[in-house]
């Protein structure tokens, strides 16, 4: 787990010359790869792993892992924002899944708030809010399914231990069979697209519960 710095790509080389994230682990013998994406301006939790199974299956949106960020924008957050931000934002891309929006709180001009998401478009938290007519001046992921920064430091990283690696293996084994079952019965039910869109939404919230309450 890195605590990635502003100023850094999430990736593996750069056309354009700038520092990589693997620079800031380079004492690692392992060849490390980034699951999921941080842009270049937005810091916090990254993970990195040499397991391409894991990271395939934590990075693609359609398990749903949940990503809290730490958001300052310059502007007020209204109810009614939240409101859009919680029931989805029409973007270029299609409309957003169903955001929770957390820890709102004014300082002078500027706003500060936790924005949970499961879905990893690019560059979707500061494209949602600048749809809303905010401009964001800080981005920070601090936590991604169960795992948080803590205390750990900008630029610093630290090796997951046995119980959280055992853990995130866990869930997507968990999250599997769930869904394996969850085709199976739109199959045999031949569920409406409402249909699909509700059951789909209990999964989601089934996978956040899942992530909560299994033990490390």
């Amino acid at each position: 787990m890195l605590n990635k710095p502003r100023g850094y790509v999430s990736t593996l080389k750069d056309p354009e010359g700038r520092r990589l994230v693997t620079d800031l682990v380079e004492n690692v013998p392992e060849r490390l790869f980034p699951v999921g994406r941080l842009d270049y301006n937005t810091e916090g939790l990254l993970l990195l792993t040499n397991d391409g199974d894991l990271a395939q299956h934590l990075s693609h949106p359609r398990n749903h892992v949940d990503k809290t960020y730490l958001v300052k924008v310059r502007g007020d957050l209204s109810r009614s924002l939240i409101q859009r931000l919680e029931t989805g934002i029409e973007l270029e891309d299609g409309m957003t899944a169903a955001a929770k929006v957390s820890n709102v709180r004014g300082a002078g001009p500027h706003c500060w708030f936790e924005l949970t998401i499961h879905e990893g478009r690019n560059r979707q938290v500061r494209r949602m809010c600048e749809k809303l007519g905010l401009s964001v001046l800080r981005l920070k992921r601090i936590q991604l399914g169960f795992l948080t920064l803590g205390e750990l430091k900008s630029g610093s990283f630290r090796h997951l231990s046995s119980a959280e690696t055992r853990k995130l293996k866990q869930i997507i084994l968990i999250f599997l069979f769930i869904r394996y079952f969850f085709l199976r019965y739109a199959i045999i039910f031949r569920l409406t697209e409402l249909e699909l869109i509700l059951v789909s939404e209990v999964f989601v919230l089934l996978d956040s519960y899942i992530g909560a309450v299994l033990p490390l």
